[in-house]
């Protein structure tokens, strides 16, 4: 018949060693895995944090370029304004000083003096015209010369011309105020 021992036999010394370190190495795999795998999960989840904390900075990027594109455009066509705004008010200007001009040179013309000829470049008149005496032609600088719109009077020349009746021919500029 054939007989088993069922009973623990004892094992080696040297056997139990080996037993024993092996069981270390295998805890000690384990816990190196654990510990590797919080690293990894924790890493994971700071990378995460990061790209998405770079997507939101990367959005409010663009919005703000897009308001500073606004503002600019903003400045760009303020800027745009304030220069027809002044072309207006420069309109404005133009429009009644060539009024008040010819307001005060027909009120400073007396009578015997005629013009001929007026031009207005950069707020200056240039007049010419007849008078019958010279008298006429010195009251009517003094005529302009007391006027509010203007700034300077200068006769440029009084000549007498016609051979039959004496009349004088005068130019003079007369300066705008602005």
């Amino acid at each position: 018949m054939i007989r088993i021992n069922l009973l623990p036999t004892k094992k080696s010394k040297k056997a139990v060693v080996v037993e024993k370190q092996l069981i270390y190495i295998v805890a000690g795999c384990i816990a190196v895995a654990v510990i590797l795998g919080y690293i990894w999960v924790s890493l994971n989840g700071r990378i995460s944090n990061l790209q998405d904390e770079k997507t939101r900075a990367q959005q409010m990027a663009a919005d703000l370029k897009k308001k500073i594109k606004e503002v600019e455009n903003y400045e760009k066509d303020k800027k745009a304004l304030e220069e027809k705004i002044a072309i207006i008010e420069g309109l404005r200007k133009m429009q009644e000083l060539p009024v008040h001009m010819l307001d005060e040179i027909s009120k400073a013309l007396p009578a015997g003096v005629w013009l001929s000829d007026l031009k207005e470049a950069n707020a200056q008149v240039s007049l010419s015209g007849t008078a019958f005496s010279n008298d006429d032609i010195v009251a009517f600088v003094n005529n302009l010369r007391s006027s509010a719109y203007v700034a300077d009077v200068t006769l440029l020349e009084s000549v007498m011309t016609g051979t039959t009746q004496k009349v004088y021919s005068f130019k003079m500029t007369v300066k705008l105020k602005s």
